[in-house]
């Protein structure tokens, strides 16, 4: 349970501080070192550009839209683990 809280008190934290920082750091590096040019678009977006859609402060759908991100890469990871533990479960027996 403390772990379960913890995690969650941190996806709160990068929801919230991913509002204040620019999400672009990678897209930066790539025009500063020439090959911005080779990128291609993705073949699906929830979030384009990390913007929340339908949300039209600018800050407020970085940061929902780095909370979501945190939440279900924590409850896809939350998953995975019960299911490993249940399948080790079911082997012992």
């Amino acid at each position: 349970m403390v772990v379960t809280g913890s995690c969650f008190l941190s996806g709160l934290g990068h929801g919230v501080s991913s509002g204040l920082f620019s999400p672009d750091g990678l897209e930066r590096v790539a025009e500063d070192e020439g090959f911005s040019s080779l990128a291609r678009e993705s073949p699906f977006s929830l979030a384009a550009d990390y913007l929340f859609p339908g949300i039209e402060n600018e800050t407020l759908a970085i940061m929902l839209a780095g909370w979501l991100g945190t939440v279900v890469l924590f409850g896809v990871a939350y998953g995975l683990a019960r299911l490993i533990i249940s399948r080790k479960k079911q082997a012992e027996l």
